[in-house]
């Protein structure tokens, strides 16, 4: 049985207090924190989190859907603090409002004693996002805290920096008597971790890439309201990586330069085109590294008991020369979430996850 230290107990005792509050040009109206029209204020927060066991590593459930500020190397405890000046997803006039958050986690566990996991400034203008700098990505589908995670465009890692447009809410195309709507995202970007890579690779000639762009897209159409009684959401993710400086690619003396110009970046957009020269002669592929996952969820309410039910299926593939609609869809996660009428337990989450049959070497071309 293992011991645990006074140090750790205490911050386990921590990591039950939580901070929150809002400071206002004005005196603040009396409404519950984090309400997103409350413009004119800031919000600020602070939390405590401890991870107390044995062994080297962390389960990864432990570091899911936080921002990259889970520890995933060892145990200790760790301080959460945040500020912003949060937007509403979405207003009646085509007024710009502006808004901005800013978090951070500090402690002696994680990668970095100090990891900002989140940082951007946005505009919104009506149901469009305009936003600048490390932006946390939406969970449209599982949910945000007790799921395992998107396969993609997730909240397990600290988000790459882009400038990303975004209809964060359900826009009704067709007008608010056809019960359609679409939600999506385009981003570009780059990998802000080259300095950390070169730091804890290039001293054993690993290799390793510096400079590297992103781009990601998303979209989704939902059959039905908020209100309805059966509500079916189908869409897709993808993320591209692209350009940059690998080094040491096969012990090589000298860097490899990735084309990451205009043109990649129309590649990376359509998913096709352009070539790879770490595929080898033979096996010519898409230019940059494409990952996407198929998204469903199939939700149904019962109005009476204020009872709802979600199944949901998250399918990850490569790019097109791998399993992008093909060798079946074995792979993936199928999840099941539940919202109970109780107050004591208000969300049940159950999910399954394989990985065993995925597209890989094996499946690099057709022949």
């Amino acid at each position: 049985m293992h011991r645990i230290s006074p140090f750790r107990l205490l911050a386990l005792l921590l990591c039950l207090t939580v901070v929150h509050g809002r400071l206002c040009a004005s005196p603040c109206a009396d409404e519950p924190y984090g309400r997103s029209d409350d413009s004119a204020a800031l919000h600020y927060f602070g939390e405590t989190l401890v991870t107390v066991g044995g062994g080297s590593h962390s389960p990864f459930w432990l570091g899911a859907n936080r921002d990259g500020r889970g520890a995933v190397d060892g145990h200790g405890p760790q301080l959460h603090i945040g500020l912003s000046r949060p937007t509403a997803a979405a207003y009646a006039d085509f007024r710009p409002r502006w808004g901005f958050t800013v978090e951070a986690a500090v402690g002696p566990s994680l990668l970095s004693r100090f990891t900002p996991s989140v940082a951007f400034a946005e505009t919104v203008i009506g149901r469009s996002h305009l936003s600048l700098g490390l932006r946390p990505h939406a969970t449209p589908i599982n949910h945000p805290a007790l799921s395992t995670g998107s396969f993609v465009l997730g909240r397990n890692a600290v988000p790459p920096a882009t400038l990303a447009w975004s209809i964060p809410t359900w826009w009704p195309a067709f007008g608010r008597r056809v019960p359609v709507a679409f939600s999506g995202t385009l981003a570009y970007g780059l990998l802000l971790d080259g300095h950390w890579q070169r730091r804890t690779v290039d001293r054993a000639g690993g290799r390793y890439a510096t400079g590297v762009r992103y781009h990601e897209k998303a979209g989704y159409v939902r059959i039905g309201t908020d209100s309805s009684v059966v509500t079916l959401t189908a869409g897709a993710e993808m993320a591209t990586q692209f350009g940059g400086t690998i080094h040491h690619y096969l012990g090589a003396s000298q860097p490899m330069h990735l084309p990451g110009g205009l043109r990649e970046a129309f590649y990376a957009f359509v998913a096709k085109g352009g070539s790879d020269p770490t595929d080898g002669d033979g096996y010519a592929n898409a230019s940059g590294n494409t990952v996407g996952a198929w998204r469903f969820a199939l939700t149904a309410r019962s109005r009476r008991e204020k009872m709802a039910a979600r199944l949901y299926y998250d399918h990850f593939f490569e790019d097109e020369s791998a399993a992008f609609d093909e060798y079946g869809w074995l792979d993936g996660l199928i999840g099941l979430e539940l919202s109970l009428p109780l107050r004591s337990l208000h969300t049940v989450v159950a999910e399954f996850v394989r990985t065993d049959y995925q597209s890989g070497p094996v499946y690099h071309d057709h022949t």
